[in-house]
């Protein structure tokens, strides 16, 4: 079985320390390098060529979103997860026009990573189901609490398909 290549970006090393030790605990998954900033995200993601790079925001030197705009610049093909502590919707706005195709929050649970992973690399997006629920929102124009169902009332498939209409996918 082929493992997926996982690149770890996050200025603290007992963030990496968990996030490869849960990541290398998944049979299909293998971490192949850390970053402590964003510059060395860019240069560890053309030295291994990961799959997937599992990217902080707050990072000293280069922040995440200019390093995941310079490294889907210069690689189009690999695929980016914000793993992050800001849940303002802006900055999931910013990091999806960077070219991330996951943002999980660092207080999620470790399978919701595990899970964008699997997802990303697959192809597929994944986003915290709250801030997309946000975002559609805010795209609408509407006033948060009049959209319909709230999104802990949804089921899994259809936070799922929520999610990829916002992204401009048809039924």
């Amino acid at each position: 079985m082929k493992k997926l290549r996982i690149l770890l970006a996050d200025d603290h090393k007992v963030v990496r320390d968990g996030l490869r030790l849960l990541i290398d605990s998944q049979p299909d998954l293998r971490v192949v390098g850390e970053a402590s900033n964003g510059k060395e995200a860019l240069q560890q993601a053309r030295d291994l060529k990961p799959d997937v790079v599992v990217m902080d925001l707050s990072m000293p030197e280069m922040n995440g979103l200019q390093a995941t705009e310079r490294l889907k610049a210069e690689r189009p093909g690999i695929k980016v997860v914000a793993l992050t502590v800001h849940e303002d919707v802006s900055y999931l706005l910013q990091l999806c026009k960077a070219g991330a195709a996951g943002y999980v929050l660092k207080r999620s649970a470790g399978d919701d990573l595990i899970h964008a992973i699997r997802t990303v690399a697959a192809g597929g997006l994944h986003f915290d189901a709250a801030l997309a629920s946000k975002a559609l929102t805010g795209q609408r124009g509407e006033a948060p609490g009049k959209a319909g169902p709230h999104v802990s009332e949804l089921s899994e498939r259809e936070k799922e398909v929520l999610i990829l209409l916002a992204w401009g996918y048809s039924n």
